[in-house]
């Protein structure tokens, strides 16, 4: 084989890596964006189940109002119930575990960087994350818009992020 051939061997060879390579980068944005798909569905699912509980719980709040004394006890009770499950349930599993899925190891890097973060700041972390707005936020972990402020801001104390720092900003540095 002569020398020319070798190199035009080689550089063919070259050109099939990097083919290869572009083929792989781009299966691989796709599947990102699938997954990106995936938790904004899971998160559309959360926000329209939590605002549908909410609705519920209203209306039995107004029953409860007006109701026989009998029925008050039963109904309260469901209002309870609902208050409870708003924000638990497996929706948030799926939605965590898709998270973690389009954000590798965000959460274990998290850890280990400020190991007194509670399950609480972890939804709150990952809502963040996918930059909803505060709104939205609120209607999923199924409290108040000055619940939420509170929230934020104990967060941040525990991320020991100076005052005027971005919270959502430095979270969405984070890889």
């Amino acid at each position: 084989m002569t020398e020319s051939r070798k190199q035009e061997a080689e550089r063919e060879l070259a050109e099939i890596a990097l083919k290869n390579q572009l083929l792989e980068d781009k299966q691989l944005k796709q599947e990102l964006t699938l997954k990106e798909k995936e938790l904004t569905s899971h998160t559309l699912n959360l926000i329209r189940n939590n605002q549908f509980l909410e609705q519920l719980r209203d209306e039995l709040k107004v029953m409860v109002k007006d109701e026989r004394r009998d029925q008050k006890k039963q109904m309260h009770d469901l209002v309870l119930q609902i208050n409870e499950n708003i924000t638990q349930g497996i929706h948030w599993k799926e939605f965590m575990v898709t998270f973690e899925r389009v954000h590798h190891s965000f959460f274990k890097k998290l850890v280990q960087r400020f190991s007194d973060l509670t399950a609480a700041d972890m939804r709150l972390i990952a809502l963040l994350k996918i930059n909803l707005n505060n709104t939205d936020i609120a209607v999923l972990l199924g409290i108040s818009q000055d619940s939420l402020r509170v929230a934020r801001h104990r967060l941040r104390k525990k991320l020991k992020l100076e005052q005027g720092e971005d919270l959502t900003g430095y979270l969405l540095s984070i890889s």
